[in-house]
């Protein structure tokens, strides 16, 4: 591939510098660099958003502890310290509509010596579950409610909440090691999630 490379380079400065040839490479240079420059501007634009967001410092007596879905072990797990730690005394937990044996979450159906509410969101998206918050949220007077989901979910998700919602509101992060490939999945979904959450401003 060097060799090849390094041939059509000596092959590109033979040509006359004003040939069909070098124009090309020219056009196809700046091509490149227009791309590497929309790839770091997108990259760095992001870092606010998804790898380093604003998170809240929950406090405790808060009303519920709210895991948005789906309720992976890593959120799980940092929701159910933060009920051992009495931050609340109801812990929901938005589950897939699928209540098959391998997605079961078992904390909707053990005794964990407090509430556990578990629901489904309908629409199952965040949105939907900014709507359902609320609906809890009256129903239970519910007034201060602390909400885990991940870093690059945690920005998108507080608009949504926020739009919905009308209490205290703090918004958490579970911690989770991305690799490589995931913090790529995960800029261009969240990316086109925002794009439909800024064209539906509605809760």
């Amino acid at each position: 591939m060097d060799q090849r490379l390094s041939t059509a380079w000596q092959s590109l400065r033979s040509q006359p510098r004003g040939g069909t040839a070098h124009r090309l490479a020219r056009r196809v240079l700046a091509a490149e660099a227009v791309v590497v420059a929309l790839v770091l501007v997108f990259v760095i634009v992001g870092l606010p958003l998804y790898v380093f967001p604003h998170t809240d410092e929950p406090t405790k007596k808060a009303d519920a502890v709210f895991v948005l879905g789906p309720p992976s072990q890593p959120r799980l797990e940092f929701a159910e310290k933060l009920m051992a730690d009495g931050y609340a005394k109801t812990l929901v937990l938005s589950i897939k509509p699928e209540r098959t044996e391998a997605n079961r979450v078992a904390a909707c159906d053990d005794d964990l010596g407090y509430k556990v509410k578990c629901f489904i969101a309908d629409p199952n998206t965040t949105q939907g579950e900014a709507e359902t918050l609320q609906s809890l949220a009256e129903a239970n007077n519910w007034t201060h409610v602390i909400v885990v989901t991940f870093d690059s979910h945690i920005t998108r998700a507080r608009v949504l909440m926020e739009r919905c919602y009308t209490g205290t509101l703090q918004m958490v992060a579970a911690p989770k090691r991305y690799h490589p490939v995931e913090w790529i999945r995960e800029y261009l979904y969240q990316t086109g999630a925002f794009v439909k959450v800024a064209l539906d401003p509605s809760c």
